[in-house]
């Protein structure tokens, strides 16, 4: 059954949204400080997550760089043995095919190094938002709940 038919053709989303708003009933003082104190304890545990996760790209990022960069020095080398051997590849035959072999051992690399590159690219803009992230933390809101979480603990509540 075909859905989209059977809906009116003139519903309009932005007026359902008005009339829904326009129904519910603001919230009470009581609500507002349950709602507030909410906030207040999920800070700790998402300051954290967002540290956690900085650890965690930060880790992934440096492992992925270093794959890159040993990628490179493994390429270098190959390159520069393929170098030696192509002037005598054209009167040996088993110098041919080791020359084969390490032009597919570069191009292995290569492709893994492309993968660790593209790892690296993930990481890094996943890091730079999470440090975003932690760097717009609300800190004064999470210092307040800590110092008031002390003052409590010590009045024995």
């Amino acid at each position: 059954m075909n859905y989209a038919t059977s809906l009116p053709m003139g519903l309009d989303s932005s007026a359902i949204a008005k009339s829904v708003a326009a129904d519910k009933k603001p919230l009470t003082e009581v609500e507002l400080r349950r709602s507030r104190q909410g906030y207040l304890e999920a800070l700790p545990r998402e300051l954290e997550r967002i540290t956690d996760l900085i650890r965690f790209h930060e880790g992934h990022l440096a492992r992925y760089a270093g794959d890159v960069e040993e990628c490179d020095q493994k390429i270098k080398v190959l390159e520069a043995g393929i170098a030696q051997l192509s002037p005598l590849s054209a009167t040996r035959r088993d110098v041919l095919s080791r020359v084969d072999d390490l032009r597919r051992k570069v191009e292995r690399l290569q492709d893994t190094r492309s993968l660790a590159n593209d790892a690296v690219t993930k990481h890094s803009a996943i890091l730079a938002d999470n440090k975003r992230r932690h760097a717009a933390f609300p800190m004064e809101d999470l210092k307040a709940y800590v110092a008031e979480q002390k003052i409590l603990e010590a009045a024995g509540l």
